[in-house]
Formats: C-alpha cells, sequence, structure tokens
C-alpha cells in the first residue's frame, strides 16, 4: 500500500466514523505521524485487501479501527477454511476422519486429510490412534486435545499478526539473544 492509498482510507474512516475519527486533523504534524503509523504497519498489504478488511470491519463496529484490527481482520480473510476451525469442529473432524478411515490400515490416508494444526493437536494428545482407541465418554481426552488446539492456534494467530517488516525484527532480536546466550553457555564450557 502506498501513502496516497492511506491518506485515500484515512478519509474513508473520517467520512463514515465522522466526529469519532477525525482526518486530516488540525496539525500537520499531527496529518503526518497518523499517515506514517498507518504505513509503518500496513504498507506490506495490498490497497483492495487493506480495504476490504475496513469494509468488513466497519459494518460491525462503532469505533474506527486500529491497524491492529485491520491486520487481525486480512489474517482472517486470507485463511483458508480449514484453519478457521474451532477447536470443536476440528475435534469432530478428528473423530469423522477416524471413523472413515480407522486408525491401522487407513492411517496414511487420515493423516493426509487433516490440516497441520489439527493433526498436531492430535499428536499432543497421543496421535490419532490413541484417539481411536478411547472411548467417546472420555472427556479429558478431547479437553486436552481442545486445549492444544487452542493453544497452537494463538501462538500462530500471535506470529501471523505480525506483518512481515515487524516479524522479522522480532525474529532478528529472538536471533542475537539466542546467539547471545550460546556463546555465554559456551564461554563456561556448557553447549
Amino acid at each position: 500500500m502506498r501513502k496516497t492509498e492511506a491518506v485515500k482510507l484515512l478519509k474513508f474512516l473520517n467520512s463514515y466514523y465522522n466526529a469519532k475519527f477525525e482526518y486530516p486533523r488540525s496539525s500537520e504534524t499531527d496529518n503526518k505521524m497518523l499517515q506514517e503509523t498507518w504505513l509503518l504497519f500496513l504498507k506490506e498489504y495490498d490497497y483492495s485487501l487493506v480495504r476490504t478488511a475496513i469494509k468488513k470491519i466497519v459494518i460491525n463496529n462503532e469505533w474506527p479501527p486500529t491497524p491492529g484490527e485491520i491486520i487481525k481482520e486480512i489474517e482472517s480473510i486470507k485463511l483458508p477454511n480449514e484453519e478457521k476451525l474451532t477447536a470443536g469442529e476440528a475435534w469432530s473432524l478428528v473423530l469423522d476422519i477416524i471413523g472413515k478411515y480407522g486408525t491401522s490400515y487407513n492411517i496414511k490416508k487420515a493423516v493426509d486429510s487433516l490440516p497441520v494444526k489439527v493433526l498436531e493437536a492430535a499428536r499432543c494428545v497421543g496421535g490419532l490412534q490413541a484417539i481411536g482407541k478411547s472411548s467417546e465418554s472420555d472427556t479429558y481426552l478431547m479437553n486436552s486435545f481442545l486445549k492444544a488446539y487452542k493453544e497452537l492456534d494463538i501462538r500462530e494467530n500471535k506470529n501471523n499478526l505480525l506483518p512481515g517488516s515487524v516479524r522479522k525484527e522480532v525474529q532478528l532480536l529472538s536471533d542475537h539473544f539466542t546467539n547471545q546466550s550460546q556463546s555465554l553457555l559456551e564461554d563456561k564450557g556448557e553447549k
């Protein structure tokens, strides 16, 4: 997205929200800061995608969106339907696939039929075979799966909601501190 497109979006929000969102602002410095802030977070996204996300948000929100809310909506739009499964839907899918393919002879077909995140949550509770061998009244296994799926979803979403440039900065910092820690361990003779 370019600066001129960001300005169009800011003007759109001003006209839609009227008194709740002021743009242009009374000070040129404030206008420039607002434009730079929006560009910092949204410049990596296609203008039409940002515009679509904003349209979806304004229909449901009484207050103007922040760039972070827009990014969340963009990432939601970009996700394939299989990634939008709730934990309960993921559990039902696992049970359906196990019912269809079993966990012995057609385990490869069962594994290939599941989204990666669903499969990972299943592995967290012992895998498809453990789920297949359990009774339907085993709520402990089901609740463990639901919790694992939700945790995987949260972890994945936190990372996906960062714009690419911010994600790279975070990764660079993480790598830097990991390398520092590794150097300290090596200095102490530990590995």
